[in-house]
């Protein structure tokens, strides 16, 4: 559930990427131009992301900048592109798309983990489910967050039966926060395939 990467050559503009086709375009505008059709693929968003996810972190990639804009569509299949800030596990970066970046990326409490690529998952679910950003406030897209993680910002309406894996995926504490087990295990992912 990876973008393929193709190629590359050497242009006036710089070093070009070619990267296999995405008929379906982005996920951000499906969100955006057919939201009832996002929300009803949601849960093959979720596994889909959870099998790119688990196969990089088990090769030591972090990918730091999930979110819809980096998820291509393949005739139904949900594939991760865009590593353009990503880091292998044994590096430290504390980067990542304001609104989507984990706490950890923000607040520089925790070393920074795979869990960070899972609340970036739940927080670009929370937008497949609601068409919107919870966090994404611009220039205070950090408040938001630090609001919601001290519990000053309600959990999002309007996920329904997803709700107990987001605030699993939405756990401000990285080492609690659900992985790629907890996503296969959870009721709603499994009763949605």
């Amino acid at each position: 559930n990876i973008v393929r990467f193709l190629g590359a050559f050497t242009a006036l503009s710089g070093v070009e990427l070619v990267l296999e086709h995405a008929p379906g375009g982005a996920l951000f505008d499906l969100i955006v131009n057919h939201p009832t059709e996002a929300k009803a693929q949601a849960a093959s968003v979720a596994r889909d992301l959870t099998n790119a996810l688990d196969h990089i972190h088990t090769r030591g990639i972090i990918h730091l900048d999930v979110k819809p804009e980096n998820v291509l569509i393949f005739n139904g299949v949900f594939k991760l592109c865009d590593f353009g800030l990503a880091i292998h596990d044994t590096e430290q970066a504390f980067r990542g798309t304001p609104g989507y970046a984990s706490p950890e990326v923000y607040t520089r409490d925790h070393r920074i983990t795979s869990a960070a690529d899972y609340w970036s998952m739940g927080v670009t679910l929370v937008a497949v489910l609601t068409a919107m950003n919870p966090f994404d406030r611009g220039k205070d897209s950090r408040l938001a967050l630090l609001a919601f993680v001290n519990g000053l910002m309600p959990f999002p309406k309007g996920t329904g039966d997803a709700e107990p894996l987001l605030r699993g995926l939405l756990c401000s504490t990285p080492t609690r926060r659900y992985g790629a087990t907890e996503v296969r295990r959870d009721a709603w992912v499994c009763s949605s395939s």
